[in-house]
């Protein structure tokens, strides 16, 4: 039973499964023993980038650091005053702003803070994605004009090679 695998206060994943329930008339554990099918009648090319990982920080460092001096504190302060204690203030960057305006943490640390959290976010998607069957893993950033060329050749290639499907 969906009830026994979702934690009480965990109010989105309650509703999901609720609104689950209520259009598909049956339990979301049901839904869940069904399975998928897979895509079929697709010819997919995944491509992944994968930067250099201290590149990648030090934009992550720059990113955080610019929300910041951009206007995220008195973003977060608006949001705060008009919603109140909203789920989306939780979320990274908000989180450490609204720290810092409540007097928990000086600007610094939650710049810091901040930083550390999207690098580790950056690290779990990378974790996720590398489990992703036939990805063509490019090195380096989506803005790097030879991953640029790569990509049109993967493309190129893909196309040829379902050249009777087009």
């Amino acid at each position: 039973m969906a009830a026994s695998a979702i934690h009480a206060n965990d109010a989105a994943k309650v509703i999901r499964a609720l609104e689950v329930n209520l259009s598909a008339r049956r339990p979301m554990t049901e839904m869940w023993r069904q399975g998928r099918d897979p895509l079929r009648g697709f010819n997919i090319l995944r491509i992944g980038l994968s930067p250099d990982r201290g590149a990648l920080y030090e934009r992550i460092n720059r990113r955080a650091a610019e929300m910041f001096s951009s206007g995220l504190v008195e973003e977060t302060s608006a949001l705060k005053k008009k919603y109140g204690a909203i789920r989306a203030l939780g979320s990274l960057g908000y989180k450490q702003a609204a720290q810092y305006l409540e007097g928990e943490t000086t600007l610094e640390a939650a710049i810091a803070a901040a930083q550390q959290g999207h690098r580790n976010y950056a690290k779990r998607q990378m974790t996720w994605f590398r489990r992703e069957p036939d990805v063509h893993w490019l090195q380096g950033f989506g803005s790097d004009l030879q991953v640029h060329q790569q990509c049109l050749e993967l493309v190129k290639n893909k196309m040829r090679e379902h050249a009777d499907f087009c």
